[in-house]
């Protein structure tokens, strides 16, 4: 075969093989428009995002909307409207031009569009590449959740009063001093508290407002106090001034020499004793963690100007070695300075004496007189280029010098911040420590009640504080919970109907529910317009003083927002984008409500300025899924907990990580602090860890059946809620080793006595 025809041969089967490549459209048969949220983004979704996504964004294109793609990317736009041939995204997906899209060795799993495919694309693209109306995607809900025993989501109000569970779509209210459930959520009109799984709850700090997390939306739920109203029954006096027991006789209600009450069991054992209305025991709680708080303030001030001083002697140290130093390389110039003066000399010699050399000197002596040039010469450049070695050796100590003058300057303004700073932490701690001694001054003071009697289950304990007021406390614990005023004066009291105490105020009988109700109060965000809720809230959380309430979510693998919302009225305050690049599952407002702490899919944990609406930190290490973050009460140390099995902790001020606890078998899904420098975390299917700060494993909290998911403590530290997947809402007090009570699924959801 001749060259030519076998050209033409070659260039015909090219052609056949690349006709044979390209991929048919076939247009459908149809009278509607094409919609694009429902039948092009799925395609797009399935074999063009994953490269092409405001995460990963090869070559520059963006693909998650029309306006991306007419906005296009390194080669241009991606779709021409109304000319499908003509759009690059078109004729790179039948492969009729290159690059062939997507790849043959694609990374992320991506396909070839069928005939019928490009087609539905085609067809969109001629019709003028419509984004539709723009209303968010209607999620088709099922009439009922399947049924869920696991809890992915629990709360403890920060009096460690109430406890907030989920379980699927259903949502539980428990009392924890008395040991019963309250009630379950419903929705207005019937049905579970939400649509979706309850994947986030938090209590505001006054446990008056219940948030709960779902699919774009959070619900507000409000505690409703009771009141007194006015009873047409019955009164039979329950008041008493001696022992008043339970009906069983587990418990009783006694007084003791020094005129104060107190809860013994049947052994003798006391419970706990009682003074005071509940609101005087309160303020010296309060007290307590305000001063327990202020001392964890001065002794991270006090190390602060501890590490302070310590660089202020190591920078004067080094201060004074760079002088000596300098006095070196001094001495070392105008050492080679000398030498390379005396080398001149003698280069200056040796040139002479070559020149007074006669014409007809024998031609050895010229020879040594050139040698003695030469060498001259030698030494002359040698002595130049250690002078110059001096000379930078002196510049080097010069620039030394002076940066270590600016580090002592620095130093010594840092030290003298954090002597202030600590002066600052010194006069807190003595304000809260008058604060503590004049509360509980107040409380020593109280008058010794005027009548007091345990309910019949022994779950409560009613005490006449005073004529027209009662305080509430736990049959179980002891603990007074809250104070009422009554009315008027109270003539005497007894037990109402169910769970409530009835009084006789002259000739009128009230009655007042010892339980309260709760309300949904209302949404944030929702199907219909999310706002910038983006898929699940993955978490939520009330700033300490009541001001804010946060929350994250995010697309997974996409974006990470962090949102703050006024809790009062439900406004929305503000959002922070992309935060993270992957979905944000935890936060948690430092005990000074200054900061945020939040965790991410990403693998980061990060701490904003919720004021500023600014980054701070970003604090990297993880390995994993970040899905816990907490505060110490010093709000400068915070955990995070994650995926890699571990617990790390951080200096928020500097963003130094410290140490970090691992050895956890699964997962850390939570993470809060205790006391001193002890942490409790879950990891574990059948216990929690509790670990300090150097990583150490303290000890372990026993019972749990299965792997735990949720995590909440009290703010004082000494209750600690955790649910998991066996459904079981478990409560312990820190320092006892097995849950004080158990909450089983609703199945049997009266409180079971724990093992």
């Amino acid at each position: 075969m001749k060259p030519a025809f076998l050209f033409v041969g070659l260039l015909w089967l090219g052609l056949m093989v690349r006709a044979a490549d390209v991929i048919p459209v076939v247009r459908p048969q149809r009278t509607t428009p094409v919609d694009f949220r429902s039948e092009i983004l799925p395609l797009l979704q399935a074999n063009c995002l994953p490269c092409h996504n405001k995460t990963t964004t090869k070559a520059d294109l963006l693909l998650e909307t029309p306006a991306d793609m007419l906005k296009g990317g390194e080669t241009g736009p991606a779709i021409l409207v109304g000319d499908a041939a003509g759009s690059l995204l078109m004729k790179l997906s039948t492969h009729a031009e290159k690059p062939r899209m997507p790849p043959r060795d694609s990374k992320v799993n991506a396909v070839d569009f069928t005939p019928e495919q490009l087609g539905l694309l085609a067809r969109w693209i001629e019709e003028g590449a419509k984004a539709g109306d723009g209303s968010v995607e209607q999620v088709r809900w099922l009439p009922s959740a399947p049924e869920l025993r696991a809890s992915y989501a629990v709360a403890l109000s920060a009096d460690g009063q109430f406890v907030a569970a989920g379980r699927g779509n259903r949502l539980w209210i428990y009392h924890r001093p008395t040991a019963q459930p309250v009630a379950e959520l419903i929705s207005p009109g019937g049905g579970s508290a939400q649509r979706d799984v309850v994947g986030s709850l938090a209590f505001r700090a006054d446990g008056q407002q219940l948030a709960a997390g779902g699919f774009r939306e959070i619900r507000l739920w409000q505690r409703i106090q009771p009141a007194f109203q006015r009873s047409s029954g019955s009164l039979v006096s329950a008041a008493t001034r001696g022992s008043s027991a339970t009906a069983d006789g587990s418990r009783l209600v006694r007084s003791n020499a020094p005129g104060q009450l107190e809860l013994v069991s049947s052994n003798g054992a006391v419970i706990a004793p009682l003074k005071g209305d509940s609101r005087q025991v309160q303020a010296v709680r309060l007290a307590e963690l305000n001063l327990e708080s202020a001392r964890s303030g001065l002794a991270v001030t006090q190390r602060r100007v501890e590490a302070a001083e310590k660089e202020q002697k190591n920078q004067s140290e080094r201060l004074g070695r760079g002088r000596e130093a300098r006095l070196a390389a001094l001495d070392a110039v105008s050492g080679r300075y000398k030498a390379q003066n005396k080398a001149t000399e003698e280069l200056q010699a040796a040139e002479l004496a070559l020149t007074q050399l006669p014409a007809d000197a024998k031609e050895e002596d010229k020879k040594a007189r050139t040698a003695r040039v030469e060498a001259a010469r030698k030494a002359m450049d040698a002595a130049k280029g250690e002078l110059e070695t001096a000379q930078r050796k002196l510049a080097v100590s010069d620039e030394e010098l002076r940066l270590t003058d600016l580090a002592v300057e620095l130093s010594r303004v840092e030290s003298s911040r954090w002597q202030e700073l600590r002066s600052g932490a010194s006069n807190r701690l003595a304000s809260v420590e008058r604060e503590r001694t004049e509360r509980q001054k107040e409380l020593d003071a109280a008058p010794f009640p005027l009548s007091w009697g345990l309910s019949p289950d022994g779950r409560w304990w009613v005490v006449q504080a005073a004529s027209d007021r009662l305080t509430i406390a736990s049959g179980l614990t002891g603990e007074a919970l809250e104070t009422w005023e009554a009315p008027g004066p109270v003539d005497d009291w007894g037990w109402g109907e169910g769970q409530s105490v009835r009084i006789r105020c002259g000739d009128q009988v009230f009655e007042r529910s010892l339980l309260p109700t709760w309300t949904l109060q209302g949404v944030l965000g929702g199907e219909a317009k999310p706002g910038p809720l983006v898929d699940r809230v993955g978490a939520l959380g009330y700033s300490p003083d009541g001001r804010w309430l946060a929350s994250g979510s995010g697309e997974p693998s996409r974006s990470g927002d962090v949102s703050w919302w006024d809790p009062s009225s439900g406004a929305w305050l503000g959002t922070i984008t992309n935060l993270h690049s992957d979905t944000v599952l935890a936060v948690s407002f430092s005990p000074d409500s200054r900061l945020l702490a939040s965790g991410g899919a990403d693998r980061f944990a990060r701490v904003v300025d919720l004021q500023a609406a600014q980054a701070l930190r970003a604090l990297e290490g993880h390995t994993g899924h970040v899905l816990a973050v907490g505060w110490k009460n010093d709000s400068t140390t915070l955990a995070s907990a994650g995926a890699d099995l571990t617990v790390k902790f951080w200096d928020t001020s500097t963003g130094e990580k410290r140490k970090q606890a691992g050895g956890f078998e699964r997962e850390v899904t939570g993470v809060a602090f205790l006391k001193d420098d002890q942490w409790v975390a879950t990891g574990h299917p059948r216990e929690l860890r509790v670990v300090n700060e150097n990583g150490d494993r303290v000890r372990v909290l026993t019972g749990l059946g299965d792997l735990a998911y949720s995590l909440a403590i009290s703010a004082d530290g000494r209750w600690i809620v955790a649910g998991g997947e066996d459904g079981v809402i478990r409560i312990w007090d820190r320092d006892t080793e097995a849950p004080r009570w158990q909450f089983p699924p609703p199945a049997a959801p009266v409180a079971s006595a724990a093992p």
